[in-house]
């Protein structure tokens, strides 16, 4: 399984654990399992200006908080009060496109795409909100506002053609990036971009219904494996007060 290895490289769940130091060599074996910069999944690709999960040390980067957040994924899985249960996350796309009805759903989403949402010049930006929390509010009106008006169901089953959906539930994809609305490069568009010549750590592009991702390690790379920025409900309930 894919977490289990990744987690026994890059262990950023333990106490004091960081994400540098892994990358220093002073803890986990993250040299084994490094991916090259230049690697972006379709779904980064499909958004435009989203940056890969293996780019770190940029302005913007996500590599940081994918490789810190992903052992966490590993620990909703095997946690002893969700597995078996109605309770367990809904992990989209790996577990499917349609999210029951009831169920809480971890997706990954890209706040650049709604920072419309919240101009300087909105209210709440006179609460002093760091760039995260402005993230998070921008991500939750975004979501609160697509159930409201039935976009959400949209963007959690997007029209992609068949070789595209497969590769989204090997690799995952970003919420809303299929949206014809919103811009941006088509799923289909430019995907070289997403292919390394490079040989890598990591084993050959196989699409998948395979929950968390995968990798292998006897072959050549072509494409990066899942990664992951941020878990949110993807169902905000009518009763949720939000304050939009």
């Amino acid at each position: 399984m894919f977490l289990a290895d990744f987690h026994a490289h890059w262990p950023t769940d333990g106490d004091h654990v960081y994400v540098d130091f892994v990358r220093d060599g002073a803890r986990g074996h993250g040299a084994a399992r490094s991916g090259v910069r230049t690697w972006r999944r379709v779904t980064e690709v499909t958004a435009g200006a989203a940056k890969s999960v293996f780019h770190f040390d940029v302005q913007g980067q996500v590599a940081k908080s994918t490789h810190a957040g992903l052992p966490w994924l590993k620990f909703l899985l095997e946690h002893p009060a969700l597995m078996g249960t109605d309770r367990m996350p809904f992990m989209w796309p790996f577990d499917g496109w349609e999210i029951p009805r009831g169920r809480s759903a971890l997706v990954e989403v890209y706040p650049r795409l709604w920072k419309h949402l919240l101009p300087d010049s909105h209210p709440v930006m006179q609460l002093g909100m760091t760039d995260d929390e402005r993230d998070a509010y921008v991500i939750a009106k975004a979501l609160s506002d697509a159930d409201r008006d039935g976009r959400l169901l949209e963007w959690c089953t997007p029209a992609l053609d068949h070789e595209t959906t497969a590769i989204a539930r090997y690799e995952g994809w970003i919420l809303a990036t299929a949206d014809p609305g919103r811009g941006g490069k088509g799923a289909r568009d430019q995907t070289a971009e997403c292919v390394s010549t490079d040989a890598g750590q990591f084993g050959p592009h196989r699409p998948g219904p395979r929950r968390g991702g995968g990798h292998h390690t006897d072959a050549q790379e072509t494409r990066p494996p899942v990664g992951r920025r941020r878990g949110l409900s993807a169902r905000p309930g009518p009763e949720d007060d939000l304050g939009f």
